[in-house]
């Protein structure tokens, strides 16, 4: 499958003419054929890719070009550069990355995991707390060392 880019459909309304509209009436008139012929069988992928290549092969012909509105034997009029039926994308110079510091956020449910998630908290507020006094009694010892003169 090939995508259209956008903003394109007026020029490729020469394309329903002259092979989209052919390629989808021979389509439907194989699969009527088939379905007429193998009306109790289960039809796989594989029969409907043979019914699609089948009419493709009769659809996708040079004679085609001829029927295309300003065509020529040349293909005047074919020749389209990309950029008009694609705009380039600009870069954008001013964007820049701003990190934002790591947040946390705080679940509080009113399901029984709510008493799972506050025992939670509760040790980590203690843990912090336990951290704390042991950094003051740190620092007091080093301090206490400082002012003691050495005998």
């Amino acid at each position: 499958m090939v995508p259209l880019p956008p903003h394109t459909s007026h020029k490729l309304q020469p394309l329903d003419f002259t092979f989209f509209g052919p390629l989808k009436n021979a389509l439907n008139r194989e699969c009527d054929l088939y379905l007429s012929t193998h009306s109790n069988e289960k039809t796989t992928h594989y029969e409907l890719a043979a019914i699609f290549d089948k009419t493709y092969v009769k659809v996708a012909t040079m004679d085609k070009v001829d029927l295309i509105p300003g065509s020529s034997e040349t293909n005047q009029g074919l020749d389209v550069p990309i950029e008009t039926l694609v705009p380039v994308p600009k870069l954008k110079t001013n964007q820049t990355n701003k990190s934002r510091a790591e947040q946390h956020s705080e679940i509080f449910t009113s399901t029984p995991l709510k008493s799972v998630l506050e025992k939670k908290q509760e040790k980590r507020n203690l843990k912090k707390e336990a951290e704390e006094i042991k950094k003051e009694k740190n620092g007091k010892k080093k301090a206490e060392r400082v002012e003691k003169p050495i005998v």
